[in-house]
């Protein structure tokens, strides 16, 4: 089976040949089709959980790049993520985690969907939480998904969604006492922040002193 034949048999949901050419194949389902799609973007297309479970389960690589060659290109998560983010279309990444993804899947740098989620809106981390995202799952560099909230100076984009986003994570359990490499946790980096509403940041230590108490 050629590659154009693997690409055709994901276009048309043939779980048998796909797997039969990823047995036999040693170059797997990670090259664009003719089309110039990946065959993770064509079953996503299609909404086809089977192909996209095959896919996910022979290694379908989420950060290989796809898009135009001659603009910024992104990976093919990074393209999900945009679609649940700033076009509030989360459907695509809820196919994904249906068919195996794991929440906690670790994206560029080590960080995972959920340590994205906290740099770009409240509802998408409200999203992953749902989806059972570990609200304590620290980065390589010893960070949980609440230090890099906290942080607000850090990325001002989403300052304004501090309150909400730190609220959603000590819900569902994001422990404001665990530290980070050089012993400082949530609540000291919180403290050190110089751009952040003093009212915000007065509402946020409160919720994090709250849970403290709370432990």
């Amino acid at each position: 089976m050629t590659y154009e034949e693997f690409c055709n048999a994901v276009n048309d949901g043939n779980v048998g040949a796909i797997k039969n050419f990823i047995y036999h194949s040693p170059a797997g389902p990670n090259e664009p089709c003719p089309c110039g799609k990946l065959p993770l973007r064509i079953a996503l297309d299609r909404a086809d959980l089977d192909v996209l479970r095959v896919l996910i389960d022979s290694g379908a690589d989420f950060e290989i790049l796809e898009g135009d060659q001659s603009i910024d290109r992104h990976s093919f998560l990074d393209n999900v993520i945009v679609d649940a983010t700033v076009l509030g279309d989360t459907a695509p990444l809820e196919r994904l985690l249906d068919a195996g993804l794991d929440v906690n899947f670790a994206v560029a740098n080590g960080r995972t969907l959920l340590v994205r989620a906290v740099d770009l809106s409240k509802q998408f981390v409200e999203f992953l939480l749902r989806r059972g995202a570990d609200p304590n799952k620290k980065t390589p560099a010893g960070w949980t998904p609440l230090m890099y909230a906290v942080d607000s100076d850090r990325c001002l984009f989403t300052s304004f969604d501090t309150l909400p986003i730190v609220k959603a994570l000590l819900q569902y359990g994001a422990d404001p006492l665990i530290q980070a490499p050089d012993h400082t946790t949530a609540l000291d980096i919180l403290r050190r922040q110089q751009l952040l509403d003093e009212n915000v940041k007065a509402e946020v230590l409160q919720q994090l002193l709250k849970t403290k108490r709370a432990l």
